[in-house]
């Protein structure tokens, strides 16, 4: 068993270091292609590498889980789409800084809409989270003078933070590979119905 979470951890580490190095891809590729059709191209990529990894998982989709895909692709989609659009006005530090709230967001959630029962070691975590928020976002000049980029930052954040609670509710009783390609295919859907402008810079940010 605790080889088993050591390997967890491990993963969940890497992750985090891709993670953080898409901040500065991103934002590179947004000079050359429009946020929405990227949003599309980057997940139509994904949902077809997921696809061809787990055939199977999509052979045994039943109604409620396609339901689900939809629900968490809706909010995927919304964070990924603040997010990206937050890119355009602020650093890729500072929004993976942002971004990084909704892990702090997730436990305060739980206790409003879920009344689950929160601990002292949470609510320290927010109020530090909160206060280094403040202190890197807020400028001198006051709230009036606070980046647009920022704001759509914090706004995908907590529709992450939404994503992630679904994520770990659903995906213990589903299909977790069949439900993130039904999720992915709804975000590249949404972009594209977003935006069809971006042209030249469309298979580099596929790649990406």
């Amino acid at each position: 068993m605790m080889e088993r979470k050591v390997r967890a951890d491990v993963a969940l580490a890497f992750c985090s270091l891709l993670w953080g190095a898409t901040f500065v891809v991103v934002r590179n590729a947004l000079d050359h292609i429009s946020v929405f059709l990227f949003l599309a191209v980057r997940f139509s990529v994904a949902a077809v590498l997921m696809a061809a990894f787990r055939p199977s998982s999509l052979r045994h989709l039943k109604k409620n889980e396609l339901l689900t895909g939809a629900a968490l692709g809706f909010f995927m989609f919304g964070g990924y789409a603040f997010q990206t659009a937050g890119l355009l006005y602020t650093t890729p530090a500072k929004s993976g800084f942002v971004t990084g709230s909704s892990v702090v967001l997730v436990p305060l959630l739980l206790g409003i809409f879920w009344k689950r029962r929160l601990t002292a070691w949470t609510y320290g975590g927010t109020v530090a989270a909160v206060a280094g928020l403040y202190l890197l976002t807020v400028p001198a000049a006051g709230m009036a003078r606070l980046n647009r980029g920022d704001l759509l930052t914090l706004g995908a954040a907590c529709l992450y933070a939404v994503h992630i609670i679904l994520a770990s509710e659903y995906t213990r009783r589903a299909f977790r590979c069949g439900i993130e390609c039904v999720a992915g295919s709804g975000v590249c859907r949404a972009g594209v119905g977003g935006d069809r402008s971006g042209g030249g810079k469309l298979l580099g940010a596929g790649a990406i």
